[in-house]
């Protein structure tokens, strides 16, 4: 989605929404941020919203570099501010859908979407497949890096070798989450 799509999209939620910042990658919008109130809202690349409580009066106020100052993982899901696109089935379906993989191995997972990266917990191996059909077992923390890339890395606490573009990141789990 470009700019002006989540700007329109954030007007009709009918909230007075203050936008704070808005992460771009090839032209379209990667993450968004805004507030309203103490309330501070970030949304992922298809408009999912994510929320949390900021205290004015213990943390200051609010300006463009405040959301740099909260974790990620201060976030919780909050339909509430979900944006309304008119996306295109393909991209709606690939938000809603549920999909489940079987390795050769015989281990079967449930994958967790794609925009919930953001929630790994980096000491935990996990499965991460892509659009292109490559499925990689390692180690992440989750964060896209400036160029639209989630980072991996084979080995735990090693560095991240591995790039690949987030867009086509289609979903991951923990690699014990095995479903019986």
């Amino acid at each position: 989605m470009k700019t002006e799509d989540f700007e329109k999209a954030i007007d009709a939620l009918g909230y007075k929404i203050d936008i704070d910042e808005i992460k771009i990658n090839g032209g379209q919008v990667r993450m968004c941020f805004g507030h309203t109130g103490s309330t501070l809202i970030m949304w992922d690349n298809y408009g999912i919203a994510y929320s949390t409580e900021w205290n004015i009066e213990e943390d200051g106020e609010i300006d463009h570099d405040t959301h740099d100052r909260v974790s990620d993982s201060c976030y919780n899901r909050d339909e509430n501010f979900d944006l309304k696109f008119s996306l295109s089935d393909y991209a709606r379906n690939k938000y809603l859908r549920t999909i489940s993989i079987t390795l050769s191995n015989g281990n079967k997972y449930r994958l967790l979407h794609s925009f919930r990266i953001y929630t790994i917990d980096k000491k935990r191996e996990a499965i991460f497949v892509f659009d292109d059909g490559d499925a990689f077992k390692g180690f992440s923390d989750g964060k896209i890096n400036e160029e639209g890339e989630i980072s991996f890395s084979l080995v735990q606490d090693g560095k991240y070798k591995m790039g690949k573009p987030y867009e086509s990141l289609i979903g991951w789990q923990y690699f014990d989450n095995i479903i019986k």
